[in-house]
């Protein structure tokens, strides 16, 4: 009877203990130490950075462990330092070796570095997650904030950003469908006090490029913004006043919009760069009565307006391939009658591309190119491809991708290269840049958190800088100088938040006295 009493409790706690609960499963991890391009405290870096990433990576669902022989996932890191910049960059492979995910963080200072190592292991979860079926379903879409940057509060977003109400804009329907004594060394800029800074209305989306058009008596200055979806024009006036705009086809990516008059007959022409099915097709409008007419389409070329050293301001076109790169040569585009043309190529020196180039003149008369590397270094060239300088420090800086995510080519879906920001050049022979900074992102993902425009001036040796603007906490998409109003127009996209609010735009103006 005991016997048979204790089996019948055993079956009961057996039963109950069934029941219950299972603790979720946790994906195993393991962080071999990190390799360090620095000579100071390179050993101490690599055990650090190992068991700091290990906290930050342990959670519900990930499981940080001490061994690699106890682990299903490995993650490889490597810190690199260029000056007073960092990048963490980590791979992160099945045990049995199987790809998951590259991602990376950049800061600008060692300030930045605890706070990157926490948004390092925030991608790396994300990636983890995704490639378990047990756990994707915990994985949020929405981007990842930054940690390196302080939350931005409501007050410091009313500072940068007028909260001003837009209207809801709807698609529009197209109709038809040597040495410093060389040359005497300009004056420093400075931009001015705050009063002479104006700001749009934010606009309740992440654009991507901005043309600046003519300045029309009594109406205000022409301004055409793009998303990847949508071409907008504006008048510039007291605020930025919507007037018309044209919706793209869904298998239509917009990378840019350029104006010129290039058959001078007082009324410019609006050039869309456009992909489709991952290939450039891009499109030209006319503006009439206040509304967009297409003149010509499926162009096979990406556009881009470049004024040779200041001067006029011409069309340029280069075919690219699917996967975002080049393919034959840059080409002048000429409007004859209702056809466009793109003949005349150019002779340029070596990694030059419609993107990534303009020229200046030297006090000796002599034309000099300026060439931005894809990794962000300034070079300038003579008109024989003789390498005459480039910069120590990186320029640039996109988060637009030349190529088309959702097309069926696979070749474009594995496209890796960056629209490239325009190099902008004065009557004088000044560079003006772009310098985004505070980059973070996973796979092909970035985003930027800093940004500033540096002004260059050949001295005969080097381009010396000679003034920057003052730093500004947002993502700098395109920009433009006004040489005559002497005026900075910057298009700015609101850094991610730690709230994952939408990004929103806003144009900026600056002026410039001497």
């Amino acid at each position: 009877m005991i016997a048979r009493r204790y089996l019948y409790c055993m079956l009961l706690v057996w039963l109950i203990a069934g029941v219950q609960p299972c603790e979720a499963a946790k994906v195993k991890a393991y962080v071999n130490k990190f390799s360090v391009s620095t000579t100071d405290n390179r050993d101490e870096l690599k055990t650090t950075l190992q068991t700091l990433l290990m906290s930050r990576l342990n959670s519900d669902e990930i499981q940080a462990v001490d061994s690699p022989t106890d682990a299903e996932i490995q993650v490889w890191g490597s810190y690199f330092v260029f000056g007073t910049v960092f990048s963490i960059d980590a791979l992160v492979k099945t045990s049995a070796g199987g790809f998951i995910d590259r991602v990376y963080v950049q800061g600008d200072s060692q300030n930045d570095l605890l706070p990157s190592v926490v948004l390092l292991a925030k991608h790396l979860r994300r990636s983890i997650l995704k490639g378990n079926p047990a756990l994707a379903t915990k994985v949020s879409d929405a981007p990842l904030p930054t940690s390196v940057e302080k939350v931005v509060t409501d007050v410091q977003k009313k500072e940068a950003f007028s909260r001003v109400k837009t209207e809801k804009i709807k698609p529009v329907q197209v109709k038809n469908a040597g040495s410093k004594a060389e040359m005497p060394e300009p004056k420093d800029e400075q931009i001015s006090p705050a009063e002479k800074t104006w700001t749009s209305q934010r606009l309740p989306e992440s654009m991507t490029s901005m043309a600046i058009g003519r300045v029309l008596p009594d109406k205000g200055t022409e301004v055409f913004l793009t998303g990847e979806r949508y071409l907008r024009y504006y008048l510039r006036t007291k605020n930025l006043q919507f007037i018309t705009a044209v919706a793209f086809n869904p298998d239509e990516k917009i990378l840019g919009v350029d104006v010129a008059d290039l058959d001078h007959d007082q009324s410019q022409e609006v050039y869309v760069t456009v992909l489709k099915g991952g290939v450039p097709a891009s499109q030209v409008y006319l503006l009439e009565n206040n509304q967009f007419r297409k003149i010509a389409d499926n162009i096979p070329y990406v556009l881009r307006s470049i004024a040779l050293e200041g001067k006029e301001r011409k069309i340029y076109a280069q075919k690219f391939d699917s996967s975002g790169q080049p393919s034959g040569e840059v080409l002048q585009l000429n409007k004859r009658g209702t056809d466009f043309i793109a003949e005349k190529p150019l002779q340029l020196p070596p990694l030059a591309n419609v993107y990534n180039f303009n020229s200046f003149t030297s006090a000796k008369g002599k034309q000099l190119y300026v060439v931005s590397h894809p990794s962000g270094y300034l070079m300038v060239y003579s008109a024989d491809n003789k390498l005459l300088w480039k910069s120590r420090d990186k320029f640039g800086g996109s988060e637009a991708l030349l190529c088309q995510s959702d097309t069926k080519e696979s070749s474009a879906s594995l496209c890796s290269a960056y629209l490239p920001q325009r190099l902008q050049v004065s009557k004088s022979g000044e560079v003006y840049v772009v310098r985004n900074t505070g980059l973070t992102g996973s796979g092909m993902t970035r985003h930027y958190t800093k940004s500033s425009i540096v002004k260059f001036f050949w001295n005969g040796f080097a381009l010396q800088e000679r003034w920057r603007q003052e730093q500004s906490n947002s993502y700098l998409a395109d920009f433009s100088f006004d040489e005559q109003a002497k005026e900075l127009l910057l298009l700015e996209v609101e850094p991610i938040t730690a709230a994952l609010e939408d990004r929103g735009s806003a144009v900026v103006v600056k002026k410039i006295s001497k």
